[in-house]
């Protein structure tokens, strides 16, 4: 991107117009930093919200896993008492 430089027309000093070019360009180029900001905040809480949907997701697959792994242990000890029970 290119610098800007003030300008001045009577060399050494800044004329009121020269300075109010470059300030009504100070003040352009913190609009579009308004806007890229919002621009990102939006992408920021776009990205929270899918991780938070996502968080819950694995956590609801977490809870099924683990009720899953505790009916399986209990169907192998049921499986180990009848096998002994019928040695």
């Amino acid at each position: 991107m290119k610098k800007k430089t003030l300008k001045s027309d009577t060399g050494k000093y800044v004329t009121e117009k020269s300075f109010e070019n470059h300030m009504r360009s100070v003040a352009n180029s913190f609009e579009r930093q308004g806007k890229v900001m919002e621009m990102m905040l939006s992408e920021l809480q776009t990205v929270r919200h899918t991780t938070t949907k996502t968080d819950k997701a694995v956590n609801s697959f977490v809870h099924d896993i683990a009720i899953h792994d505790r009916r399986i242990e209990n169907i192998l000890s049921r499986v180990e008492k009848l096998e002994t029970k019928f040695k």
